[in-house]
């Protein structure tokens, strides 16, 4: 159990690195707006596949992830073309990392 928790905390730490830390610095620097939003796509496209990477396997054979907090918020932030993006790297990344 204390793995678990391990793996929880770590998505947590990427979830708020990813969808808050970054952003924020983002909109503070004097970018034209198309780089800020995408670069931020870019950002939640790591928080994606950071929590893909380190799965919560809470018993055996039961796995999970945050993947779709980082999609869904991500989302909603992004707008339309932003949410095309992360649910096509959500679907990519998930297939070449089930193989």
């Amino acid at each position: 159990m204390d793995g678990v928790m391990q793996i929880l905390l770590l998505n947590f730490l990427f979830l708020l690195f990813f969808l808050l830390f970054i952003p924020i610095l983002i909109d503070q620097t004097p970018l034209n707006g198309t780089w800020k939003r995408w670069i931020k796509v870019f950002s939640y496209s790591l928080a994606i596949i950071s929590c893909i990477a380190f799965p919560i396997e809470a018993k055996q054979g039961l796995i999970f992830d945050l993947r779709y907090v980082a999609t869904i918020i991500g989302s909603i932030y992004g707008g339309v073309p932003a949410a095309i993006v992360l649910w096509l790297v959500n679907i990519s990344y998930r297939s070449f990392f089930w193989w």
